[in-house]
């Protein structure tokens, strides 16, 4: 990590705005300093709060086909198709609620999905976040304490990732080391 203290003097010289701009170009100085926070707590927050309200309008979309025993309603009358309006009890249609619906299970799979892309990116060595935190100490800096106080509390949260790749340890290497282990030898030397 001896090139942070290169970028540091890089930063400090140039012509970047003094404070967050700076910080900025500090942490765009080397893939290891690509540091950020997951947010887990906040983004299973987010998956729990959508999922609650998925399932009031899944017992909404239920009691329109099912009774208080859980049995089939019988159909009305008037009612052409199922598509026609069918009334819940908050006064939308069948249709409006499963647009509803729709919308609310497209945000929670999003969610999902973040979740699990964060979840997977690596911890960041404890030196790199160490230069980020000292950034302030080793440089005269305008950035304000909320603008990288994230650091310190995803280190106390065990909640930082880094975006730098990991080059020993990607799928693709270690499939690469797999196969290179199944062929013989004497295969490999011809090649």
């Amino acid at each position: 990590m001896s090139i942070c203290c290169d970028i540091y003097s890089a930063v400090a010289e140039s012509t970047f705005h003094d404070g967050l701009p700076q910080f900025a170009a500090i942490v765009n100085g080397h893939p290891n300093l690509q540091i950020v926070r997951r947010y887990t707590w906040l983004r299973t927050m987010c998956i729990l709060d959508l999922q609650n309200e998925l399932q009031g309008l899944e017992n909404q979309i239920k009691s329109l086909y099912e009774d208080d025993n859980g049995r089939p309603k019988k159909p009305a009358e008037n009612q052409t198709s199922e598509n026609d309006m069918i009334m819940t009890n908050g006064g939308s249609t069948r249709g409006e609620l499963m647009a509803t619906i729709r919308e609310k299970l497209h945000k929670y799979g999003e969610l999902i999905d973040q979740q699990q892309r964060f979840l997977g990116y690596r911890d960041p060595e404890k030196i790199s976040h160490y230069y980020l935190l000292s950034f302030r100490e080793n440089l005269e800096t305008a950035l304000k304490e909320e603008e990288y106080e994230w650091i310190i509390h995803g280190v106390r949260q065990g909640d930082l990732a880094t975006l730098a790749p990991d080059r020993f340890h990607t799928i693709f290497d270690n499939l690469a080391r797999f196969i290179v282990g199944l062929v013989p030898l004497s295969r490999r030397e011809k090649v």
